[in-house]
């Protein structure tokens, strides 16, 4: 005899009980133009937190925050924006910010240098692997390989991100770019990750020098390869804008009745932010700035 998995489901349970008009009500206020779209951080966005704590409450779920008693957990994010101005000269060629680089981290900061060719620019102890164990980038601008050793993608992108700007000013350069080649367009890289960003704020200092990504064609990367002293160039930026702004989750612990499954949690989760109105667009990145 086969036994069809819908014979074994007990409809009596809460789940299968919901009011159609009142989960109606609780999405057309959500989605109400009232809350502009919902965006993080926003008043919008506060006010559907108010609104799912005060429906949790009404449940009868328990706090989530047992130090105030609250069904809230602070998030803490920043408002990251790139410089207003910055540029990078290599040789004769001038590359500027929103057409050929991004700048994704680092001070207002500028300099006339040597640019110098440092692999990947990549420190790994563990490895034994450093690209500047034998090369000198004291007050110069260094420029790299996309990535990481082993890893020229996409996570090795975010790896090199997090950590780039600190190993070069360890060894002494006043700024660092990458030299752009995933296999999709710059331009979409550029729109991605050249714009606003919410980034977790993990206590950790910014950047000591400017950061960024460089697109230039692959005889400019031969050229500066194959000068061992560098060529002379600059670099400017007036400096990533970074905004503390809060955030929080919204959460409430309804217990169950059987006290052998006392100590087990079933955990549900969903987002109730969303990508704001007009021009926001809704471009949201958790990564350092």
């Amino acid at each position: 005899m086969t036994v069809s998995a819908q014979e074994t489901i007990d409809r009596n349970l809460p789940e299968f009980d919901f009011d159609r008009l009142e989960l109606a009500g609780q999405m057309y206020f959500l989605a109400s133009d009232y809350l502009a779209g919902r965006r993080t951080g926003s008043i919008g966005n506060d006010v559907a937190a108010e609104y799912i704590a005060a429906q949790l409450r009404g449940y009868g779920y328990a706090p989530i925050n047992g130090a105030d008693s609250s069904y809230f957990q602070t998030v803490p994010l920043s408002r990251v924006n790139p410089p207003l101005e910055a540029s990078l000269r290599i040789g004769d060629s001038t590359y500027v910010l929103g057409e050929d680089i991004i700048v994704l981290r680092g001070p207002a900061a500028e300099a006339t240098a040597q640019v110098v060719y440092a692999n990947y620019g990549w420190v790994d102890e563990e490895s034994g692997h450093n690209d500047y164990e034998n090369l000198d980038v004291r007050g110069k601008i260094v420029v790299t390989r996309a990535g990481i050793p082993g890893d020229p993608g996409q996570q090795g992108i975010f790896k090199g991100i997090g950590q780039k700007a600190e190993l070069a000013a360890a060894a002494g350069a006043v700024a660092v770019f990458e030299i752009y080649s995933l296999p999709y367009p710059w331009e979409g890289f550029r729109g991605y990750l050249g714009g606003e960003r919410m980034s977790v704020s993990n206590g950790s200092e910014p950047a000591s020098i400017p950061y960024g990504f460089v697109n230039f064609a692959n005889a400019s990367v031969h050229d500066l390869q194959d000068a061992p002293s560098g060529l002379p160039g600059q670099v400017m930026s007036s400096g990533m804008r970074v905004e503390d702004m809060g955030s929080r989750n919204v959460g409430g612990i309804l217990r169950g009745s059987d006290p052998e499954l006392a100590d087990e949690y079933l955990l549900m989760t969903a987002h109730f932010d969303h990508v704001g109105v007009g021009a926001q667009g809704g471009r949201v990145l958790l990564r350092r700035g």
